[in-house]
């Protein structure tokens, strides 16, 4: 098991995450519905909203609570809390502009891949580990999430979840 600790500066992101979400998301509310988001964060304070249903998905295929491994939901979590250090996205809209600017997108891509690569194996199973590498890789190749693209490499090798 990874162990819980208070030190938000070492570590890999996912061995820190936890201590770190607790920090970041004091104040967090689950909601029926948004127009435009399946999670946002308000500033100027830490509020996080999560959304049961979203406008643009009104199939629920997106929403945070449906259709989503706990991994992907975490990693939405990350995502909203790297927002409060960070602050919006600063690519143009809703996107990231790199890799190296370590935006939301980048920690939310991270914990994903970490989390496929170094989770407790007797804990979760290799399907929702690959699962979580899906998502991370989705992340990291879409022009939707960036300005410019992430370099090759950033992410672990898929290990056996390609070698079916």
């Amino acid at each position: 098991m990874i162990p819980y600790t208070n030190d938000f500066s070492s570590g890999t992101l996912l061995e820190r995450s936890r201590g770190w979400l607790i920090h970041r998301l004091d104040n967090t509310d689950a909601r029926c519905w948004s127009e435009t988001a399946v999670a946002a964060r308000f500033p100027p304070g830490s509020r996080i909203e999560l959304y049961i249903g979203s406008g643009f998905d009104p199939n629920y295929q997106q929403a945070f609570f449906h259709n989503t491994t706990v991994a992907e939901r975490v990693a939405v979590l990350v995502h909203e809390a790297r927002h409060i250090q960070y602050g919006p996205h600063r690519g143009t809209g809703q996107k990231d502009a790199t890799w190296a600017e370590d935006g939301p997108y980048r920690w939310q891509a991270v914990w994903l891949g970490q989390f496929a690569e170094d989770g407790d194996q007797t804990r979760t199973t290799e399907d929702l580990r690959c699962a979580a590498l899906a998502s991370a890789t989705a992340i990291v190749s879409q022009t939707q999430f960036w300005d410019t693209l992430p370099p090759a490499g950033v992410l672990p090798a898929a290990n056996s979840c390609l070698n079916d």
